[in-house]
C-alpha cells in the first residue's frame, strides 16, 4: 500500500511539474516574441502585442503576432499596426505595416482578416481589381504566404467570420450605382483602359491624375505614379544641411541642392529649403545629411511650392532602380 501511494505521489508531482513547466514555456514564448519585435526607437510605445497563431510557409513554420504602436508625447497620438512573423528560434523574420487590414487568426499559409483590408507594400490579387470597373478595390480578407514570407499577396476567400456570414461571397461584387444626388459638375471617371507605360500602374486615362499611394501595389509604382506623376515638381537633390526647428520635437529644416530636374522650374545647382518631420527621432533626420534623395513638391494655396513634411512617399532615397524609373519617365516625355 505504501509503495502504491508513493508511486501515485510521484506521478502527481511529475504531472504538476509538466503542467507548470508548460505554462512557463508559453509565458516565455510571448515574452521572447514581444522582445524580438519591440521597436528600436524610444519614441514609439507598444500598446498591443497579441500572438494570434502559427502559419506555414515554404521556409517553415512561423509564429504570427499583431503589434500596435503609438508615438510618445503627442497631443493627438499617431500610431501604426504591424503584422509580425517569427521563426522557430523566436527571431523576427518579417514585418508588414497594415493600412486597413485587421488580422484575426491563421490557418496553413493564410492569415485571415476582419473583412477586406490592405497592407502597405503587399500586392493585391489581380483578380480582385478585375472585379471593379474602377480602381477602387478595398483589398481582400486573406494575406497569403504560400509563395514565401517575403512574397505575400492579398486575396479573398469565402470564410465564415472573416468574409462575413454563411452567404457572403467576397468574390461577388455588387456594382455601385451612380449617386443621383452627387454634384453633376464633377467629372465622371472613364472606365479603366490604360496601363502606365513607365511603371505599369493601372490608370483611367493616359493623362496623369490623382492617385492614393496606398492604392498602388509596389514600391516602384508608388515612386513613379504617386510621386512623379502626382506632384507638381520633382527633383533629385543632395541634402547638405539639417537643423532643428522651433516646431515639433522631431522637425527639421533641410537645405537641399538640385542635382537633377525631373520636372519643375528649379535649375540644377539651385538651393532651396523644406521641412521634414521624423516618425522616430531627430537623429534619423541627421543621418540623411549628405545623401541623395528624390523629393516631390506641390503648390500650396499661397502659390508656394512645398514638400509634405510627414508623407513618407514625398522623400525617397536614391537608388539605381529609382534612377532607371526616372530615365524611362523622361524618355516617354
Amino acid at each position: 500500500m505504501t509503495f502504491k501511494l508513493t508511486n501515485a505521489l510521484v506521478v502527481c508531482a511529475t504531472f504538476a511539474a509538466v503542467a507548470l513547466g508548460g505554462c512557463a514555456t508559453n509565458r516565455n514564448l510571448w515574452r521572447d516574441l514581444e522582445r524580438a519585435g519591440r521597436p528600436s526607437s524610444d519614441e514609439l510605445q507598444t500598446t498591443q502585442f497579441a500572438l494570434i497563431g502559427e502559419m506555414v510557409a515554404p521556409e517553415g513554420r512561423f509564429y504570427v503576432a499583431v503589434q500596435r504602436l503609438v508615438r510618445r508625447e503627442m497631443l493627438a497620438p499617431r500610431g501604426q499596426q504591424n503584422l509580425l512573423l517569427f521563426d522557430a528560434k523566436r527571431r523576427l523574420a518579417a514585418s508588414y505595416s497594415l493600412a486597413t487590414a485587421t488580422p484575426l487568426w491563421c490557418e496553413s499559409s493564410r492569415v485571415y482578416l476582419w473583412g477586406d483590408g490592405i497592407a502597405y507594400n503587399v500586392p493585391v490579387d489581380p483578380r480582385i481589381y478585375a472585379l471593379y470597373a474602377e480602381e477602387s478595390a478595398e483589398g481582400g480578407n486573406v494575406i497569403e504566404f504560400s509563395r514565401g514570407i517575403h512574397k505575400p499577396y492579398i486575396t479573398r476567400e469565402m470564410k465564415y467570420g472573416s468574409s462575413g456570414g454563411i452567404e457572403n461571397d467576397p468574390w461577388q461584387v455588387e456594382k455601385k450605382q451612380p449617386d443621383a444626388t452627387a454634384n453633376q459638375s464633377q467629372p465622371i471617371r472613364r472606365p479603366l483602359k490604360e496601363i502606365c507605360s513607365v511603371c505599369g500602374a493601372r490608370m483611367f486615362s493616359a493623362e496623369p491624375q490623382d492617385v492614393d499611394a496606398d492604392s498602388l501595389d509596389s514600391d516602384l509604382k508608388t515612386f513613379h505614379h504617386y510621386g512623379i506623376q502626382n506632384h507638381a515638381e520633382s527633383y533629385l537633390v543632395c541634402l547638405h544641411d539639417v537643423e532643428k526647428t522651433g516646431g515639433p520635437k522631431n522637425e527639421a529644416e533641410i537645405k537641399a541642392t538640385v542635382v537633377d530636374r525631373i520636372k519643375g522650374e528649379k535649375r540644377v545647382g539651385e538651393e532651396f529649403v523644406f521641412r521634414r518631420v521624423s516618425d522616430s527621432s531627430f537623429e534619423q533626420l541627421l543621418r540623411m545629411r549628405g545623401g541623395l534623395y528624390y523629393v516631390f513638391l506641390n503648390k500650396e494655396d499661397d502659390e508656394k511650392m512645398t514638400v509634405d513634411g510627414q508623407d513618407p512617399a514625398a522623400l525617397r532615397k536614391y537608388s539605381d532602380e529609382l534612377r532607371e524609373m526616372v530615365h524611362r519617365h523622361k524618355q516617354r516625355l
